[in-house]
């Protein structure tokens, strides 16, 4: 077996993504993703790619529009005024997922 040079960053090839998004008044969406991959030779015409890709790199939260159902009709027999939505007004969710990591190997041959 012949020695190998291993290099550990010219191969190294990042790649960033921003992505702002006006919704309406003074609310943005941001996100920021990346990636990485290298490419390792392991024979002349054998190639093992890594790569690595993170989805909202900051984990910064996109909140929704608060709930505007301000007032709910009950399930009968109580169906006759209607009574204040608990969650009226209130931020119950996010525009965007959690920070998401994506590791994977290729090999190219």
């Amino acid at each position: 077996m012949g020695e190998r040079e291993i290099s550990h960053c010219r191969d190294l090839h990042p790649t960033s993504h921003v992505q702002l998004v006006r919704l309406h008044d003074n609310v943005v969406l941001a996100t920021w993703d990346f990636s990485a991959f290298k490419d390792t030779h392991v024979s002349a015409r054998t190639t093992l790619q890594f790569r690595v890709e993170i989805f909202n790199l900051l984990k910064r939260a996109n909140f929704n529009t608060p709930n505007l159902i301000t007032h709910v009709l009950q399930a009968p027999p109580n169906a006759t005024f209607p009574e204040p939505s608990p969650t009226a007004g209130q931020v119950t969710s996010t525009a965007t997922s959690s920070r998401q990591i994506q590791l994977g190997l290729k090999l190219l041959w």
